[in-house]
């Protein structure tokens, strides 16, 4: 995982997550406590974002920068509502192909299905 995917730090999530990043979970210290972490899990779970507190070692094993015990994965791919991707289509002139997938769980499935 590249760096630029990643968010290092209980402030800088916060920021991210008030600032409407895609984040799929974040990895807490166990150890962590302290207003700040109040804070954060306020935060998160306000954006129901996911968080898993594990041993700090699993957080140095991903990264070795100043994580404060909190590493943050931001999302590769960002999603956006249907209900406002077909208005705006619409308002584009443009007819809207949609094709919803549900359970799919074979990527090369998906590419078939592409072709």
């Amino acid at each position: 995982m590249k760096a630029k995917d990643m968010i290092f730090g209980i402030r800088a999530v916060i920021e991210a997550a008030e600032a409407g990043k895609d984040i799929d979970k974040v990895l807490v210290k166990r150890e962590l406590s302290g207003e700040l972490f109040k804070e954060l899990q306020e935060v998160l779970k306000y954006y129901d974002i996911p968080m898993q507190r594990v041993p700090v070692e699993r957080i140095d094993r991903i990264t070795r920068k100043n994580h404060q015990g909190v590493l943050a994965f931001v999302s590769a791919v960002t999603y956006q509502k249907i209900e406002q991707i077909i208005p705006f289509l619409y308002e584009q002139g443009k007819n809207p192909f949609i094709l919803v997938l549900d359970g799919l769980t074979d990527v090369r499935n998906f590419g078939a299905i592409a072709r």
